[in-house]
């Protein structure tokens, strides 16, 4: 799930990324694009923290994850991602970059 999520991250940057105009890049990068900036690193942060709650706030109640596990609803991704990052957490497999 962690390479769907990520995947996922990687898209909704570079979708972003690439509607910027020329105007954008004159005047900034507008309000809207940065706030969906700052949510996507928040729910990376919160990922990272097994901030389930946030992230459920921030995920649609239809949402589907597929990957080669098969395909889950938000509860059965929530629960997932939990218990890779946990079990993550336990074996020191990676090494958290946020803080």
């Amino acid at each position: 799930m962690r390479k769907l999520t990520f995947c996922f991250s990687i898209l909704f940057i570079t979708s972003v990324a690439n509607t910027l105009t020329a105007q954008d890049l004159k005047q900034g990068v507008s309000k809207e694009k940065e706030e969906l900036l700052r949510l996507e690193c928040k729910s990376l942060v919160a990922e990272f923290a097994l901030d389930t709650g946030f992230l459920s706030s921030v995920i649609e109640a239809t949402c589907i994850s597929i990957s080669e596990e098969g395909i889950h609803n938000k509860q059965q991704y929530l629960l997932g991602m939990y218990n890779n990052i946990s079990q993550r957490n336990k074996d020191s497999l990676f090494v958290d970059f946020f803080s």
